[in-house]
């Protein structure tokens, strides 16, 4: 399997939202924070190129939102044409796209808006896949979540047939397996990859950065920060344990990481930092 670090651009988040109740004397020294108090977040995807299948999990924020939407987060993004044709792929050659959950900045690409203004889904051959519990939400989002949720980013992949939905583990293919997580939000999907000997988890926002590995690391955003820790916990042992390399979606200065346990200050820590080209 060849595994494809790509970036879909950055955009800027409040460093308090997106550290939670750590303060900014701790956080700021590990991720800088500019004037407005606001952080550089990437929006990292990986692509899976295998000898049958080619799949890309996670769509980036998209070309469908209003600049007034997007003029709170500052992006610089780069189009899905030229995140994809760099690597000499085209849009009808993905046979799979895993959306890890429906918050714009992971969703907002999988989907187009076309010269006559009409949305469809950008992969015209590819099948779409999500929790059962993230399109229950969409249904009926909670006030938390309502402005980060966009029907448009889902609605034509369900009406095209493309969609399918999980409700629980998954083994997508030899190698894949779709776990879900509850934390952040609902049925969030974290994929586990095997690749030879590595294992490689797409992390998505269970843990968005190298720094949100200490458990109380925790984000505004998450929908239920408890859950989240606990769920950090014991995927964070079992990375221990097995040696995963955990991708962050999020993390501007850090790719890949595999994790340690120091038993003396109590918390996981980072064992080995690997970049996007050693992978």
């Amino acid at each position: 399997m060849k595994i494809i670090p790509v970036s879909h651009g950055t955009f800027k988040v409040d460093g308090g939202a997106m550290f939670g109740p750590v303060p900014k004397s701790m956080w700021n020294k590990k991720y800088p924070a500019d004037k407005n108090n606001l952080c550089t977040l990437t929006i990292r995807s990986l692509i899976l190129d295998t000898e049958d299948r080619l799949i890309m999990i996670d769509t980036g924020i998209g070309n469908k939102h209003n600049p007034k939407f997007l003029s709170f987060i500052y992006p610089e993004l780069i189009p899905m044409n030229e995140v994809i044709s760099k690597h000499r792929y085209k849009p009808e050659d993905f046979t799979d796209i895993i959306l890890t959950h429906l918050h714009y900045d992971h969703a907002g690409g999988a989907t187009y808006k076309d010269k006559n203004g009409e949305i469809k889904p950008y992969f015209p051959n590819a099948t779409y896949w999500l929790s059962l519990k993230q399109w229950e939400l969409m249904q009926n989002p909670n006030p938390r979540e309502k402005s980060a949720l966009f029907p448009e980013d889902i609605l034509p992949v369900k009406e095209s047939g493309q969609l399918k939905l999980i409700k629980g583990k998954y083994d997508l293919y030899p190698g894949i397996t779709l776990l879900l997580s509850n934390g952040h939000t609902s049925g969030m999907i974290v994929p586990v990859i095997q690749n030879g000997e590595k294992v490689i988890v797409f992390a998505a926002d269970l843990i968005p950065t190298l720094y949100n590995l200490h458990l109380p690391w925790v984000s505004a955003y998450d929908n239920m920060p408890l859950v989240l820790m606990e769920e950090k916990k014991l995927f964070l042992q079992e990375a221990v344990k097995s040696g995963y390399i955990i991708a962050f979606e999020h993390d501007f200065y850090n790719a890949f990481a595999t994790v340690n346990y120091d038993e003396k200050k109590d918390k996981f820590m980072p064992k080995e930092i690997i970049s996007e080209n050693e992978i």
